[in-house]
């Protein structure tokens, strides 16, 4: 009865051993794959990134990793790279398990490694790397990775001063028109909002105030009109003579706005600007 039990209790371990002996011969390699990258964080001198993967084990049992390696390449040239020694991020038997690795890149990376791309709003790029794991049989094995996507370049809106016309006048005053042109050189929309500005004609204070909000749409210019109206008593006789005469006249607006991009983690301080040209009548 003993050696019929022991047999039983053999035969049973045998199965199991040929079982997982099996499953250990038929062991096959995990996939990675990038499934999503996030900006966290956006200035005018860096972008911070997080990296999302998931690696899938198709084995009846779990294995762990062991590091992880992403590069980031703009025009073949490497920009920016992470390396996580031994991240132990254990995969379930036949499921997934998810890592996000950060990746900060900087600007003046970017622009010494790809000429040109400093007159650019955006940039394309390849991410290439590597989950390594030990599988039973196999050894150390490297899990390829790869996604491609693009990236903005966030820049400053800019303001020039289009023109500066004397219109009607008489001797109590006259009628100025300042165009301003507002450009949005990026790949997202920009309100510019609570915009002051300040006008002065050769050196003289003539008029100053605010606006509503400018809504640019991505790469949109805008022409904004700003109307002044001068009195001769107030701004003086003889700045009269000046703006009236036929000698050239520096006109010039001065102010600041604030930036209130479409990219909701970029908080850019406020636009100042100083612009100027010759005044047309």
């Amino acid at each position: 009865m003993n050696y019929s039990r022991a047999f039983i209790l053999l035969s049973v371990i045998f199965l199991a051993s040929c079982s997982t002996l099996k499953q250990m011969a038929n062991v096959q390699k995990p996939t990675a794959n990038v499934s999503g990258v996030a900006l966290t964080g956006v200035t005018l001198d860096s972008l911070t990134l997080a990296v999302d993967l998931d690696v899938a084990n198709p084995n009846p049992f779990a294995i762990n990793t062991g590091a992880f390696n992403l590069d980031l390449a703009v025009d073949s040239k490497s920009i920016a790279s992470v390396d996580k020694d031994n991240a132990g991020v254990e995969l379930p038997a036949k499921g997934t398990a998810k890592t996000t690795l950060p990746l900060t890149l900087r600007f003046v990376d970017l622009y010494e490694a790809v000429a040109g791309l400093k007159d650019e709003n955006e940039f394309a790029y390849a991410l290439a790397g590597s989950v390594s794991v030990a599988l039973p049989i196999l050894g150390e094995q490297e899990v390829p990775l790869s996604f491609n996507g693009s990236l903005p370049i966030p820049k400053i809106p800019k303001i020039s001063l289009k023109s500066a016309q004397l219109g009607s006048s008489s001797w109590r005053g006259a009628e100025m028109a300042v165009v301003l042109d507002v450009t949005n050189p990026n790949v997202f929309g920009i309100n510019l909002n609570e915009l002051a500005y300040q006008i002065n004609a050769a050196g003289t204070s003539v008029g100053g105030g605010s606006l509503d909000a400018i809504n640019l749409e991505k790469g949109q210019q805008q022409e904004v009109t700003i109307p002044i109206k001068l009195s001769f008593s107030e701004i003086g006789m003889s700045l009269y003579k000046i703006l009236t005469g036929s000698a050239p006249v520096e006109v010039g607006v001065s102010g600041s706005a604030d930036i209130n991009p479409d990219l909701p983690l970029w908080k850019p301080d406020p636009l100042s600007f100083d612009v100027s040209k010759s005044l047309t009548r």
